[in-house]
């Protein structure tokens, strides 16, 4: 499989591609996806934001359904052997100013390869903001996938073209068992940004970019100011925890939080209520930080008995879940290890270690269930190896939530006991979601005018 038949249909491709989605939706509490639009028969590109890496990637391609080949920076293709584990990861180079202007001259031939997958007609899928950096916050897209587009026309004008806009948003970036959200945009035909590309390509071209770009704000949590950055950030968490609690639709709350942001990134940098909010905010932030918890364990001692019920009722997972852990769980803590300290971008270690759990998971199944081949007789090791794995998955799943309700637990009981700082963070909590319901009070009542 290379770039220039990369669109073809491959067994090994899909049987990574459907082995790897186990294990890729075990590393999330729920993966929640909105709106999935149809299959299309005429060329089209899924566009999306860029927060966290090939984990962005992965999201799309797994909650689209379909077959997509994939566009990414070029500076990952020089070495030969990666080169080629891409391209039968149908994914293709694209050349950037910065990679120098020789080089763009490349893109030629990536355009015309891009053209005849989206004619062949296969999706093709592309993150324009060109890089990623894990912040609420839609940057300045590429015009790239512009270009790609007003070419795909160009080759064949009785085809119209189809764009759809795709907001993903994680509830953490690097932690197992939290939510991902994949946010399918309505599909919009770009035959009018096509004639005024015709006329004036540089217009054209501005006007696609800008269309897009708007699209997508309406899928994402968009935070539009860097001095009430964190603090926006810390309150729409805060509402999808309240929505989660609830037991809200999970489109409804997101839409709220980014409502919630939309609104107050507009808030002037000297405005008393943000202060307020900030003020609280970090004062939540600290009391948690002096007790080693995160709001979304932080619990009263009211929630006890239900806390308790909780973690009652999952002992059998976790008992079903400690051949697994034994097996594999010190693989996963090693590789979280090593990558942590060697990567220092945030959003890549995902990447790494997602790349790594697949094939040193694989690996270990081999090699891990033959040890019972020493002490049974042969047919036993079919049942190990689907024992073993089905424990791992089990451990994936129920660990990170075992965690959460042990932490829960503890805040709990130091309520009851009376602990000053774990009182106090409740106080304040309680404070910030009265202040958030007002501001989507008013935010509803502005709308209704």
């Amino acid at each position: 499989m290379g770039k220039h038949n990369i669109e073809k249909f491959s067994v090994g491709y899909q049987l990574l591609k459907y082995s790897s989605k186990i294990l890729h939706d075990c590393l999330y509490s729920k993966i929640h996806v909105f709106n999935l639009p149809k299959i299309f028969s005429t060329p089209h590109l899924f566009a999306l934001n860029h927060q966290n890496a090939l984990m962005d990637a992965m999201a799309i391609l797994y909650a689209s359904e379909r077959p997509l080949v994939f566009l990414a920076r070029s500076d990952i293709f020089k070495n030969p052997t990666l080169a080629k584990i891409l391209y039968f990861l149908k994914i293709l180079p694209i050349f950037r100013i910065r990679d120098g202007f020789d080089a763009l001259k490349n893109n030629d031939e990536i355009f015309k390869n891009t053209v005849r997958v989206l004619n062949h007609p296969r999706g093709l899928a592309i993150l324009p903001e060109g890089n990623h950096e894990g912040v609420k916050k839609l940057r300045q897209l590429q015009k790239g996938f512009a270009r790609i587009a007003f070419q795909t026309m160009e080759s064949n004008e009785n085809k119209a073209f189809m764009i759809i806009p795709t907001g993903i948003d994680y509830e953490d970036y690097e932690n197992f068992g939290t939510s991902l959200i994949v946010n399918f945009g309505e599909p919009f035909d770009i035959t009018e940004y096509f004639n005024v590309y015709k006329q004036n390509p540089a217009q054209g071209l501005t006007e696609l970019r800008e269309r897009l770009s708007m699209e997508l704000k309406k899928l994402t949590i968009h935070i539009d100011s860097d001095r009430w950055y964190d603090t926006i950030l810390f309150l729409t968490n805060l509402n999808r925890e309240l929505g989660q609690r609830l037991k809200k639709e999970h489109l409804t709350v997101f839409n709220k939080s980014r409502e919630i942001a939309e609104v107050l990134s507009k808030q002037d940098d000297n405005s008393l209520h943000m202060i307020d909010l900030e003020t609280n905010c970090n004062a939540l932030k600290e009391r948690l930080k002096q007790v080693n918890q995160t709001s979304t364990t932080l619990h009263s001692k009211s929630e006890l008995a239900s806390l308790l019920f909780a973690f009652i009722i999952r002992i059998p997972w976790i008992l079903l879940s400690i051949p697994g852990f034994v097996f594999y769980g010190w693989f996963f803590l090693l590789l979280r290890t090593i990558v942590t300290k060697k990567i220092k971008d945030p959003q890549f270690r995902t990447s790494v270690r997602f790349g790594g759990y697949i094939f040193g998971f694989l690996l270990l199944i081999l090699i891990e269930s033959l040890i019972p081949l020493f002490f049974f007789d042969g047919y036993i090791y079919p049942i190990t190896i689907l024992a073993t794995t089905l424990s791992g998955f089990i451990g994936l799943k129920t660990f990170p939530t075992i965690k959460r309700i042990l932490k829960s637990i503890k805040s709990s009981l130091l309520h009851l006991l009376g602990h000053k700082n774990i009182s106090s963070a409740i106080e304040i909590k309680q404070t910030l979601i009265e202040q958030i319901i007002q501001i989507e009070n008013r935010y509803d009542n502005k709308n209704e005018k």
